[in-house]
């Protein structure tokens, strides 16, 4: 009896044992199981899509050659950094528009003058410091005192001041309707006033990425930014490449040293293999201008003979051997603040060109035109200038240099010996350019002059709207240059890329959607 009550009580602790056994096991394979994802999650992307691991690279063409954005004037500087590692009041989405970003709303007074900007409640710096108005006060101070790229476009500022942590108020002396567009640009950028850091090697703001690895002139990398304020980057590290030119990130791409190729042009896209690359042509407002000297020594000084030029150049030819795009029917694309469709008023129309251009009796015997442009266009573009002047009535010989970019800013933009040249443009940029009487256009006029200034001291954005629209539209009349076409860049990447930038990529490059698949 005691054998078989002790065989008994035997058995029931073998059972609880087994069973403990059993659910322990259990449990300790739960555990590693989630300690084996949660320790491997750059292979399994978690709800937020970020995977830890993953490297990514992009090839760009237009190397800064230093990282200092503050007192280095390069707009490839502002490409990548911008959006990635700063970040401004305002910016620009990839349709051109304005949005907000440090800044979650604002409000500006009847009369232009007071702008108030309500700053984005939990954005911090890289670093994790809270961004408060007190840092985007200093920011402003430093780049008005010290003088910074861009200080220039703040002239119309009177003062800045905090109201509270989270309010900035700006004053103006008179109203500028172009300051929010401005804000959205390098002068918009709030800096951390606590960094301590060498800012041509290194930068730092309050984007989802900061600078781990920069090699001038070469490649810049990116690293996620774990105190992003935002939705953080998909990446652990974007690495961006610099070509000198698009054959060679074409090449880069085949060659498997790049994960994709951003804004190329359609002569670069076609020379990219097809085997697993993915191809998307994006839009843009970078114009193509074909640019009249407007010096009293060219016949092209003449209002009436730059509009017989319009109608006699065939815009629709020319930006085929530009590599296509889209035809501009006026100064202003799709894509630019204050665009309204429109009829043009200068399309291609050889009769109405021919009536304008019997008016000057221009032979052969007078000098011939020059036409000086960079010899990356290639030589059918100076073929078709040179036909178009050439034929009846016209008859005017234009003499064709294609030059390298340093030849072409000496005898161009410095020297100003030209009749036709070109130059491409980003969005509104070349307005300052065309309506400054010294540049190297030398255009005068009276009414567009008046128009300008006009939009210029307009109080609202209403206003502006309208006498902007006025001004666009002297502004064509009169002729300065002839618009030809917007570009169209293509983003060429593997299959497995996604979150690849497409829209506004000469100008923009957002980087922090772009991971793999795999």
């Amino acid at each position: 009896m005691q054998h078989s009550a002790r065989h008994t009580s035997i058995s029931s602790s073998a059972k609880s044992a087994i069973i403990f056994v059993i659910v322990a096991g259990v449990l300790g394979c739960a555990v590693w199981l989630g300690w084996s994802l949660l320790h491997r999650r750059y292979t399994l992307p978690t709800f937020s899509g970020l995977q830890s691991s993953v490297k990514v690279s992009v090839g760009i063409t237009g190397a800064p050659e230093s990282l200092d954005i503050r007192t280095t004037d390069d707009d490839s500087l502002d490409r990548v950094l911008l959006g990635n590692v700063y970040e401004t009041l305002l910016k620009r989405d990839d349709n051109n528009k304005i949005q907000p970003s440090l800044a979650s709303s604002w409000k500006v007074s009847e009369d232009g003058t007071t702008y108030r900007f309500n700053l984005r409640s939990g954005a911090t710096f890289a670093d994790g410091t809270t961004i408060t108005s007190s840092d985007a006060v200093w920011s402003l101070q430093q780049i008005i005192t010290k003088k910074y790229v861009g200080s220039d476009e703040l002239s119309a500022l009177s003062n800045v001041e905090s109201d509270g942590n989270s309010t900035l108020v700006l004053r103006l002396r008179e109203p500028d309707p172009r300051l929010l567009a401005k804000l959205t640009t390098r002068i918009g950028i709030v800096y951390n006033q606590r960094e301590n850091i060498d800012y041509a090697k290194q930068a730092s703001g309050s984007g989802p990425f900061t600078v781990s690895q920069w090699q001038s002139g070469k490649q810049l990398t990116l690293s996620r930014n774990d105190h992003y304020w935002g939705s953080k980057s998909k990446a652990k590290t974007v690495t961006v490449n610099f070509a000198a030119d698009t054959t060679e990130l074409a090449k880069a791409l085949n060659n498997g040293q790049i994960d994709a190729a951003i804004a190329l042009d359609q002569s670069a896209a076609d020379a990219v293999k097809d085997d697993g690359i993915v191809k998307k042509q994006g839009v843009s407002n970078r114009k193509v201008v074909l640019a009249f000297s407007n010096n009293t020594q060219s016949i092209l000084s003449d209002k009436r003979f730059r509009q017989a030029v319009r109608y006699l150049i065939d815009k629709n030819a020319m930006t085929e051997a530009l590599g296509g795009g889209t035809v501009m029917t006026g100064p202003l694309s799709p894509l630019d603040d204050g665009y309204q469709k429109t009829d043009e008023t200068f399309g291609h129309d050889i009769g109405k060109g021919n009536d304008l251009i019997k008016y000057f009796r221009f032979r052969v015997s007078r000098r011939p035109l020059t036409f000086v442009y960079p010899k990356e266009y290639g030589s059918q573009i100076g073929e078709q200038v040179k036909q178009t002047m050439y034929a009846e009535p016209a008859y005017s010989d234009v003499s064709v240099s294609m030059v390298d970019d340093a030849t072409w800013s000496k005898t161009v933009t410095q020297d100003h010996q030209y009749d036709f040249t070109i130059y491409e443009t980003d969005g509104e940029d070349d307005l300052d350019l065309l309506m400054n009487s010294n540049s190297y256009i030398g255009f005068v006029s009276t009414d567009s002059q008046s128009a300008w200034s006009k939009a210029l001291k307009s109080f609202s954005s209403d206003d502006y709207a309208k006498n902007f629209q006025s001004f666009i539209g002297t502004l064509d009349d009169d002729s300065p240059v002839d618009w030809i076409c917007t570009r169209k860049p293509i983003s060429a990447y593997r299959s497995n890329i996604t979150g690849v930038p497409v829209n506004m990529t000469y100008t923009q490059l957002p980087l922090a959607d772009m991971t793999t698949t795999d």
